[in-house]
């Protein structure tokens, strides 16, 4: 299973105030933190988080030692910079050993993306280290040296007031949770698991049941299905008794292709609507006589007698002018 480290920045409740009233970003970033840890776990991840209480402090570079065996470790920030209220760029700082890049950019663009900031606002991912080569931020550093990708999002500046404003508010942290772990499961290949209620056994289906195939399916003999039939929805040939389920007639009943696929593959589809055909009617009239010609004519008995009361009326006009 990949395992996941989260690190909320700094500690306490108000470490590091906003330039807007309430913003203080150890405690915006602990509740983004546990936003993300919930939307990470929803897609099957492990996750672990370098403390359990917001008050507690724990050195930056034991934060990323802590992440030993893990695929990734992320610490959350928010940057600031004096005499400059209207820097707001997103910055992801990655390792610079450079196996961070990918992750880092997935990551940050869905930030920027989430965010959208007004002004000058965009992504820069960068790296910094010492004079010995080595990472000069501790958490990568230690993170570094036990073999995983550390990372640091710094989620604009909280000297900025369209950024304060943004991140303060709840709804907001929570789309920037699931936007982030939605880029952290693209870098790793992990789709969201399907609930219990997604999830169709054999024992739901009987002769008649109309299923649609997924995306990705292949018969029960492992060999591909064509397009045609995946965008196609399908009646059960008889009731399955096993996870092999045999699909035969199409919803129109105009094809059969009598195949086994296994249920993992299948779910429930809903009929197509489909219009009543109208009847159709033309009706073509010659000025010269007011002779009018019923030349396909497939409606109700009321909608010929109209029609002849139109003819009638028509000659009858006909006639005052001649």
């Amino acid at each position: 299973m990949i395992k996941i480290m989260i690190d909320a920045g700094h500690y306490g409740k108000r470490y590091n105030k906003g330039v807007v009233e309430g913003y203080y970003e150890s405690e915006v970033m602990w509740k983004l933190h546990l936003l993300l840890k919930e939307a990470l776990l929803s897609y099957g991840f492990e996750v672990l988080t370098t403390r359990e209480d917001a008050a507690k402090n724990v050195d930056v570079y034991d934060r990323g030692i802590m992440s030993k065996g893990c695929d990734l470790f992320v610490s959350l920030h928010s940057n600031s910079v004096s005499g400059s209220p209207s820097t707001q760029r997103v910055v992801v700082i990655e390792p610079v050993n450079g196996k961070g890049q990918k992750v880092a950019k997935l990551i940050g663009d869905a930030v920027v993306k989430t965010m959208a900031l007004k002004g000058n606002f965009y992504l820069q991912t960068t790296t910094k280290k010492t004079s010995k080569g080595k990472d000069y931020y501790g958490v990568i550093r230690g993170a570094t040296d036990v073999g995983t990708i550390g990372l640091i999002i710094e989620h604009s500046f909280h000297s900025n007031e369209e950024a304060c404003k943004w991140l303060l508010n709840k709804d907001n942290l929570k789309r920037l949770a699931e936007a982030e772990a939605g880029a952290i499961a693209e870098y790793f290949g992990v789709s969201k698991p399907e609930s219990d209620e997604d999830v169709l056994k054999y024992s739901d289906l009987k002769e008649g049941t109309l299923v649609s195939i997924k995306d990705g399916a292949v018969y029960y003999n492992g060999k591909a299905i064509p397009e045609s039939i995946l965008k196609d929805n399908w009646y059960v040939a008889k009731k399955p008794t096993s996870d092999r389920v045999v699909i035969d007639k199409n919803e129109s009943l105009k094809r059969s292709i009598d195949s086994a696929i296994d249920v993992k593959y299948l779910k429930l589809a809903e009929k197509k609507k489909v219009e009543e055909e109208k009847p159709a009617v033309k009706v073509e009239i010659q000025a010269e006589d007011a002779s009018v010609e019923t030349v396909q004519s497939s409606g109700s008995t009321a909608l010929q007698s109209l029609l002849e009361s139109i003819k009638k009326l028509l000659q009858a006009i006909v006639e005052l002018f001649k």
